[in-house]
């Protein structure tokens, strides 16, 4: 009677301490955290979850992944049980069933054995769906829009107002009003003010101010501010954004001419476009106020510049430098759980290198971080042999350093240019403050990039 006693107990504290470790989350399946909307082009995907804390470590996991949510809710895996495997792993974690199939939507869950090889309850179930790869490719996240209300609205005048949004953006300006006749409305959208409530109308360099005439009439209630391309910036090398956004620009500024109305804050609104970002992923508080802003901004710059989904040089070219995006690739991967951006980078960057010579390495390097940070070799594997030509040692001199006066046709087209032609180029940048020190500059007065 006694060892019955002791026995039930026991068995009540193991019931219970099964019941309060908390489930894995944070899922993943090919590193996308909200697979709805994005097809998933590895159809041998790999999985990722977080381990909880009070687990204090993982010793085991189980997988099971699901052609119906009905069978997985009864734990019944039709597609694939990995069944308890003896492991730390829980980042890319390979399916290990049978080759999914194309254009299917799939489900999973997973759940893990504690420190004390204790199981947990299985996580909340993630679904995904696959696409329809031809070989290797690497899956895309989705991009997101946002209404964005204004901060601030001010009327100047009778008939014109000012409006600022808050923050600097890549969109469009949005107007729902009640035009009380047919009149043409002045819109100045800009990212710097010239005095108090005043966009600049002549910011220089490629600070933008685009202004636009949208003519209103009554009974038409939504208005979009259109804007014609940039021949720039929308030229064949350029990175293009689909077609369902339309001409994109980046401001935080309106004014508006012309409007005789009451314009209130639901009747103005401007539209923004990014890669996927979570703001909550990361954080930063310190006793430096102004050490706090320099990281919000920083990490806001993270998210509105991802708007073509490849790291780009901002609104100038839209095209993908390395050295610029070797950066963007570290701060993006410290500010969002987010990494298909930067293989997407990376591997665009495999046929559509740049002309700097010193930038031509740095793809290397972001492959290298690539790897560090998700510890997948796929894309590497993948373009391993581009890569070898990326180190530039096939001009290097016997001393060791690269010397771009080696290049030949052959060469430029082991590192990825179509236009064997074209050659790269050592690029310094010297101010040209420093022209008198008695150093040999690029020209006269030194050489600054752009």
């Amino acid at each position: 009677m006694k060892r019955y006693l002791k026995f039930i107990p026991g068995l009540i504290i193991l019931l219970y301490s099964c019941s309060n470790i908390q489930a894995p989350h944070g899922l993943m399946v090919e590193f996308i955290r909200d697979p709805d909307g994005v097809r998933i082009m590895d159809l041998n995907p790999e999985f990722t979850w977080i381990v909880p804390p009070d687990a204090k470590s993982q010793n085991a996991y189980e997988i099971l992944v699901s052609s119906s949510m009905e069978n997985l809710e009864k734990d019944f895996a039709d597609t694939w049980n990995s069944s308890k495997v003896n492991s730390s792993e829980s980042s890319e974690v390979e399916f290990g069933g049978n080759r999914l199939d194309p254009g299917t939507r799939y489900f999973w869950k997973v759940r893990i054995w504690d420190e004390n090889d204790q199981p947990t309850r299985f996580s909340e179930i993630q679904s995904f769906t696959t696409g329809n790869p031809e070989g290797y490719a690497t899956t895309a996240n989705k991009f997101l829009s946002s209404l964005i209300r204004p901060k601030k609205i001010v009327r100047l005048n009778d008939n014109h107002y000012f409006i600022d949004f808050g923050k600097d953006a890549f969109g469009k300006l949005i107007l729902n009003i009640k035009p009380d006749k047919t009149d043409t409305l002045i819109i100045h959208l800009g990212e710097k003010l010239s005095g108090q409530n005043q966009i600049d109308r002549n910011p220089g360099g490629t600070i933008r101010y685009y202004k636009i005439k949208l003519p209103v009439k009554p009974g038409v209630k939504s208005y979009i501010a259109e804007l014609p391309p940039d021949k720039r910036n929308t030229g064949p090398a350029a990175v293009h954004l689909p077609d369902s956004f339309g001409v994109v620009i980046p401001f935080r500024y309106a004014e508006i001419e012309n409007f005789t109305q009451k314009l209130k804050n639901k009747n103005i609104l401007q539209k923004t476009w990014n890669y996927y970002f979570e703001d909550e992923t990361s954080s930063f508080t310190s006793s430096d106020t102004i050490l706090n802003k320099v990281w919000d901004m920083c990490k806001y710059t993270m998210k509105a510049t991802s708007f073509t989904g490849i790291y780009i040089d901002g609104d100038r070219e839209r095209i993908p430098y390395e050295a610029d995006a070797y950066i963007n690739q570290l701060g993006h991967y410290y500010t969002d759980r987010e990494y298909s951006m930067g293989r997407i980078s990376n591997e665009y960057f495999i046929k559509h290198p740049t002309w700097p010579t010193e930038w031509i390495l740095h793809t290397v390097l972001m492959f290298w971080n690539d790897y560090m940070f998700t510890g997948n070799t796929e894309s590497l594997r993948k373009y391993y042999k581009e890569l070898k030509h990326k180190t530039l040692t096939s001009i290097a001199r016997e001393d060791g350093l690269i010397t771009s006066k080696n290049v030949t046709d052959e060469i430029m087209a082991d590192i990825g240019f179509s236009n064997v032609k074209e050659r790269i180029r050592d690029i310094v940048d010297w101010p040209p403050a420093q022209k008198d020190t008695g150093w040999k500059l690029a020209g006269p007065n030194g050489e600054r990039d752009g």
